[in-house]
């Protein structure tokens, strides 16, 4: 590539850094370790846009729909993430009455992390 676009390269990988940065501490403070997959999300949606600006600059012209996934795999998508997050609250609410009952050690976030695993 010419020197000028291994330039934005740089600075746009730079750009994603300092975004990543502003973004973990907040997120981890609200959701813990859940910030940072959420701040990699946000800063992995900054690659995809600026990937997608680099395509459309190298084929000028083209479409970029066979670029998106067909409609059955975004729906699949969201209900994997539907099913992940209600097995995620089940495993969180499931944890903390187990612990609000007494339990301790490996018995409060065994079973429940294990169903979680297994969904």
């Amino acid at each position: 590539p010419p020197p000028s676009k291994v330039l934005w390269l740089t600075v746009a990988h730079s750009i994603c850094s300092v975004v990543f940065a502003l973004l973990c501490a907040p997120l981890m403070s609200i959701h813990g370790t859940s910030g940072i997959v959420m701040a990699n999300c946000a800063v992995m949606l900054l690659r995809i846009v600026y990937a997608g600006s680099l395509i459309r600059s190298f084929f000028p012209g083209q479409s970029m729909r066979a670029a998106f996934p067909a409609p059955a795999v975004l729906a699949a998508f969201g209900a994997a993430f539907a099913v992940t997050r209600a097995s995620e609250w089940h495993r969180l609410s499931t944890t903390a009455a187990l612990a609000a009952e007494g339990g301790s050690g490996g018995a409060v976030w065994l079973i429940p992390a294990a169903i979680h695993i297994g969904v």
